[in-house]
């Protein structure tokens, strides 16, 4: 929300029976805002109309204005707004208070908005300030540019983006804004893509900068006069801040007063820091004639001449670039600043983005962007004659992968043993390249390389330091590309081996960021600053720079953070540069929002400050202590020094925490083989993955770069990091896929001999939006520039470019000279109105100030408008050209030439052209098949469905649409008899259909045509026939559409292909969306006779078949039968003989058999068990067959008695029963044991042998 951080916010919520409404109210007299939703309901239960009065309906920026015909509430905005409820900022307007807020309005600002505010002061040289309340916008594509003057072409103060803390929140704020000449130009632009919560800017005409914070007087030129102890613009800097904190003393005169903490364990700006923690300072630079200027993206080294050490500052990015390039350095002995002043010869021009490095007493200078280009230009400054030198006529090294140099912008260099390392950067050609290149000094000749090991993802904006320790230069984060359309910040460290020209990628930092610096202190690197760009997920914030301080201990292999600078000032930065001297890290300039020239250095913790052997050892406050002598904690390069000279005794020194990283879990991040096995992890790839080196050594793995390629034919896995044409058919193992925007790994025949020829175009050769669009760059129109889509914020790092786009159709609204109207010229923060004169509306836009127009060299020319200029305001008729006004008044009184419109400006129904400016209306050319048109374009709305073309002029013939438009005619859909047709008219696109037709042609002579149509809303129908070489007939006319049913009997019509009958059906009247269903069809009718003979017959044929069937399988069955007694009676033949006694004990005349019952043979035989308690009979023989799989059991079994007790005389009682059985069991027996705790299994006991009787 774009207001003052204090202010609080309600959100009333009514009935749905009424309006909702948000309301925002400031605390602040001059703030009331409101932000109102208006909602119109109809009920069928009230039919009250809304009112403005009754609901309490307020408008942000304008007024309530009630439609009493149509119940509708609606806001009339003031002028600079826009939206439902005036909600958001839009055009310019014209500010002449002396104090007030400027803000995008509340909420969220819109996407795609430009804004203008000019603040003037009553008389020229006031001063204005500007303070940032609250700022909230797209880091890098949101920006608010900010001019001392009332336009465009006057001095930029600041460009301003991405997210600035409240003021609570310390040295997170933006400094305040100063405009020095009586006027502010102020003007947001936020792109087509995300919004954020905009900004509150304060202003205030004619005061002093912070009204000198108490600390000072306010003099008439608006600049403070400070009391002792204070400084800064504002005085609100104490030169003694707390009063020293009680451990230094504050000395000095009254105009450069400092706390002396000499004596005390404490140092800092307020003797507060502890001596073993690291502490910043600002540098007083010396008032001199040679105050820098600032600057971001400049470039920087140390160099001595005669015992004095300076810091060379090469040009650099400012907002009001000068023509040649400067040259400064600063004397750290002495404290100043010195313009370099050039003896003779010529001279480079102005640059940022560059980079430069020493070799003896010259400096060498590669790339960078001048103006808008990027060029491959090499310099050579001599600093003992004080001349520059073109380096022209480079041979090149045809050895090379490469034998051009590629020219490159946000890259760096060093220079090591004669050879310029220039490492990565962005091309205009190339995009983000992977390359080194080498330029040879001696010989005066190039290489262009990638090197060896580890595949690496070059970019832009990235770090780099060279280690002459290690003799490895490190480089890391930056911003690079993940695709040919998409783009990321990166955290990776690279190491790239000057001696062996390979890389190898080392622990991540965490941070990603670019446009930070680096240095090298005490065996550490120090990384500081960048901008942390919210366009990705690993945003800090949505900072667009940042004060993040990290260490990384080369020796361990380990990152670590330490403390943010404290103090007063705000330090947070990107674009700026890092040295280190005396022990000190410096930094210069850079960019805030503001380009910056201040200075400010950061001293490590000093180590003999620890007095335990625990607390040296563990001390990370930029540099790495040492315990010696078992008394006290010392640097190690005084260490070192004295132990050459045997003068102390090494205890201890620091040690690496190996609890920082799993070794496991560093090799999981390297994704290609050549990147696994170049690092110091012990990784090895296998399984196409990186793991330890033990967890492959069961499986073949490569563990060096030779067996990468040989081995897992992992050599084209560059191809991956290529994402530009150009750079693709760099590498020989790789093609460029144009229908997915992709390198290839070249396979077969098919892609050799490809070369760049067949890429299209880059994307800065295109010099106008139109041909930039269709090219599928990204055209900036303030730079008049082309770019990748990849690349916007490389090319535009602090804000240059003041509207982008991507779409052909909105090249127009990026020029002056096309804008037709003052309201759209003045949406432009370069163009003013020039009226004609007329007092009509007419006029030309073009670009100017708020004093006239502006030539093409920026410079005012009055005489290019001959009559009124407007560059805030309009003129008060607006009609176009097409009527007039009444005196002192804005309503044009009756518009002619077919224009309508409050200002004429639109052309009528059933016309098209531009109207605005005077512009010509014509009919629409439609063949009566539309009633209007486009009113820019002239394409007709065809009201007929299946007629299509600019002027209705064909038929939809792919989707079965015949007939002739064109004189009267119309398309016909083609019905297919005998099927149900469905058309859902509710699409955006049939908005204007309010007809259809149809035709149907019969194909059965001797059949009716039955015809049946449902309509979803009102609609009319017509229904007419025509025989071949007949007149049309007219069957039906406006019959309405809702549900129908007709019959057309084939003895009243002639149907059939002989007669060529067709039907035609009109529907008409009808308001989408509209559903209908259609069918013509000719079905036979039913014979009732001849349907129940033929059913019958097919019943009684059915069973005759089914009777047939069944006979079948009657004797198929006993068939059947007769076999299986037939191979019975063989295995009961086949079966052994053998004699069995069998023994029966005689019963006695006094057995109790005589006097039981005879058993009652009526019941069965498992109940008379049951009853007795008897188990089963067991067989008296089991006589197994021939193959063992059947057996004959054979039982004795008891004859019945009849009705006596025993068995009559002369008879056995007793039989011999045989039957076949099987043997075993035929089924699987179950492993499985009953549950609990009594289980048991059941075993078989064994079949009976041969001859035994049981």
């Amino acid at each position: 929300m774009a207001l003052p951080s204090h202010e609080r916010g309600w959100l009333l919520s009514l009935s749905s029976d009424r309006l909702g409404m948000f309301q925002r109210t400031a605390l602040r007299p001059f703030w009331c805002i409101a932000l109102c939703v208006v909602i119109y309901a109809s009920s069928s239960q009230s039919s009250d109309v809304l009112n403005c009065d009754d609901y309490n309906i307020l408008c942000v920026h304008g007024i309530c204005k009630n439609n009493t015909l149509t119940g509708v509430v609606s806001c009339i905005c003031d002028r600079g707004w826009t939206g439902a409820s005036c909600q958001h900022c839009f055009g310019r307007r014209s500010i002449s208070d002396s104090s007030g807020y400027i803000t995008d309005g509340p909420g969220n600002y819109s996407i795609d908005t430009k804004c203008t505010w000019l603040i003037e002061a009553p008389h020229e040289d006031t001063p204005i300030r500007l303070r940032f309340e609250h700022f909230s916008t797209e880091c890098s594509w949101d920006h608010v540019y900010v001019y001392d003057g009332s336009s465009v072409y006057d001095p930029t103060l600041a460009v301003v983006s991405g997210l600035i803390m409240p003021e609570w929140k310390p040295n997170q704020s933006l400094p305040e804004i100063n405009a020095l000449s009586g006027s502010a130009y102020i003007h947001f632009y936020s792109d087509a893509a995300y919004s954020m919560n905009g900004f509150n800017i304060s202003y205030v005409v004619g005061s002093c900068p912070l009204d000198c914070s108490g600390h000072g007087q306010c003099q008439s030129s608006g600049r403070c006069d400070c009391e002792p102890g204070w400084r800064g613009d504002g005085c609100d800097i104490a030169m003694c801040p707390s009063d020293c904190n009680a451990w230094g003393v504050c000395k000095g005169t009254d105009d450069s007063m400092y706390c002396d903490c000499t004596g005390s364990s404490f140092r800092g700006v307020d003797c507060s820091i502890p001596d073993r923690k690291g502490v910043w300072k600002e540098v007083q630079q010396m008032p001199s004639d040679n105050v820098p200027h600032a600057r971001a993206s400049h470039a920087s080294l140390i160099l001595t001449e005669d015992g004095k050490h300076y810091m060379y500052i090469v040009s650099g990015y400012d907002f009001d670039n000068p023509v040649n390039l400067d040259l400064i350095r600063y004397n750290f002995k002495q404290g100043f600043w010195e313009q370099m002043l050039l003896n003779s010869g010529v001279e480079p021009v102005q640059r940022y983005g560059h980079a430069v490095s020493g070799h003896d007493d010259k400096i060498f200078m590669y790339g960078g962007i001048i103006d808008t280009s990027v060029t491959d230009e090499v310099w050579m400054f001599d600093t003992t004659k004080r001349e520059w030198q073109q380096m022209i006529n480079i041979s090149m090294h045809v050895a090379s992968e490469r034998a051009n140099r590629i020219a490159v912008v946000g890259h760096s260099a060093h220079i090591v043993n004669g050879v310029m390392y220039i490492i990565f950067g962005h091309s205009p050609i190339f995009g983000y390249i992977n390359h080194v290149q080498k330029y040879h000094i001696d010989s005066n000749t190039w290489e262009v390389t990638t090197g060896t090991g580890a595949l690496v993802k070059g970019g832009y904006g990235h770090s780099s330091v060279y280690d002459p320790s290690s003799d490895l230069i490190f480089v890391h984060a930056g911003y690079y590309s993940t695709s040919a359309s998409a783009y990321s910040l990166t955290d990776t460290l690279y190491a790239y081996s000057v001696n062996e020209g390979s890389w190898q990628i080392l622990p991540s930092s965490g941070q990603y960021k670019y446009l930070h610096s680096a240095v090298i202190l005490n065996n550490l690197m120090l990384v500081f600053g960048g901008n942390t760009h919210n366009d990705t997920l690993h945003s800090q914030g949505a900072k667009c720079f940042s004060t993040n301080f990290m260490v990384y201990d080369i020796a361990c292999q380990e990152w670590y953070n330490l403390d943010k600078p404290l103090l007063p000032q705000n330090v947070a930065r990107f674009g700026h540069i890092a040295e280190v001297y005396d022990g000190k890290m410096f930094i210069f300039g850079g960019f805030n929002g503001k380009v910056l020239f201040d200075m400010y250095h950061y001293e490590a913790g000093i180590c003999t400050s620890h007095e335990d052997q625990e607390a040296c050892l563990s001390s990370r406050e930029g540099v790495k202590c040492v315990w010696v002598n078992d008394d006290r904690c010392e640097y190690p390069a005084v260490a070192d020094d004295q132990l050459a000279h045997k003068n102390i005794q090494l205890i201890d020194g620091p040690k690496c925490d190996s609890r920082l990283y799993d070794l496991s879990s560093m090799c999981r991040t390297y994704h290609t083989c050549p990147s696994c096995v170049a690092n110091d992890f012990n990784c090895a790839w296998c399984n196409s993955k990186c793991l330890r080196q033990s967890d492959c050594e069961d499986r073949e793995n490569a563990s060096n770069e030779q067996q990468c390629s040989t081995s897992f034919k992992e050599g084209s896995q560059s191809c991956s990091n290529h994402h530009n044409c150009y750079s693709c058919y760099e590498d020989p193992a790789c093609y460029w896929k144009s229908s997915e925007n992709s390198c290839e790994v070249s396979v077969g025949r098919e892609h050799r001999g490809a070369t760049e020829e067949h890429c299209e175009s880059p994307c800065f050769t295109h010099e106008s939006c139109e041909n930039c669009t269709l090219a599928s760059c990204m055209w900036c129109s303030s730079q008049k520039q082309c770019v990748e889509s990849n690349s916007y914020v490389p090319s535009f790092p602090y804000g240059q470019c003041m509207e982008w786009t991507t779409m052909k159709s909105k090249c127009p609204a990026t020029r002056c000279e096309e804008l037709r109207s003052c309201h759209e010229c003045q949406n432009l923060p370069s163009c003013g109105w020039c009226n004609d004169g007329s007092d009509n509306g007419l006029g030309t836009c073009m670009d100017g100030s708020r004093d006239g127009p502006m030539a093409l060299n920026a410079t005012l020319q009055p005489d290019l408008c001959q009559h009124s200029w407007y560059f805030v305001q309009c003129p008060l008729c607006q009609c176009n050209g097409h009527s007039h006004c009444e005196k002192d008044s804005d309503v044009c009184v009756e518009c002619l030439n077919e224009t309508m419109g409050d200002q004429c400006q639109y052309c009528k129904d059933g016309f098209w052209g531009v109207a605005t400016n005077g512009g010509h209306c014509q009919a629409c050319q439609c063949y009566d098949q539309a009633d209007s048109c486009q009113r820019d374009t002239g394409s007709c709305y065809c009201h007929t469905r299946g007629v299509k073309g600019d002027q209705c002029d064909t038929c939809d013939e792919a989707n079965e649409y015949y007939g002739d438009p064109k004189a009267g005619g119309t398309c016909y859909y083609k019905l297919a008899t005998d099927f149900a047709f469905t058309f859902n008219l509710s699409k955006e696109e049939n908005r204007h259909i309010t007809r259809i037709n149809f035709m149907n042609v019969p194909s059965n002579e001797d059949r009716d045509v039955d015809f049946s149509i449902s309509c979803s809303g009102t609609a009319y129908l017509n229904i007419s026939i025509k025989e071949d070489n007949a007149l049309t007939e007219a069957l039906l006319h406006s019959e309405e559409c809702n549900y129908l049913k007709y019959k057309f009997k084939h003895s009243d019509f002639k149907f059939g292909s002989r007669y060529n009958t067709t039907f035609y059906v009109y529907i008409y009247d009808f308001n989408t969306p509209f559903r209908l269903q259609v069918s013509f069809s000719q079905y036979t009718q039913i014979d009732l006779v001849h349907f129940f003979v033929t059913f019958f017959s097919c019943f009684l044929s059915l069973l005759l078949i089914a009777a047939m069937f069944w006979k079948v399988k009657q004797k198929y069955d006993l068939y059947r039968r007769r076999q299986r007694l037939v191979v019975q009676m063989e295995q009961m033949a086949s079966r052994p003989f053998a004699a069995c006694n069998l023994e029966i004990e005689p019963v006695g005349a006094s057995s109790a058999v005589f006097q039981t019952e005879p058993p009652d043979l009526r019941r069965s035989a498992r109940s008379r068990r049951k009853q007795s308690g008897q188990a089963k009979p067991s067989p008296v023989a089991l006589e197994p067959l021939s193959r063992q799989k059947a057996a004959i059991l054979t039982l004795v079994i008891r004859l019945p008695t009849g009705d006596e007790a025993v068995t009559p005389s002369g008879q056995s009682g007793i039989a011999l029963a045989s039957t076949l059985v099987t043997l075993g069991n035929p089924r699987k027996s179950s492993s499985d044991h009953q549950k609990g705790d009594k289980a048991s299994t059941k075993t078989r006991k064994p079949a009976a042998g041969l001859g035994n009787c049981v």
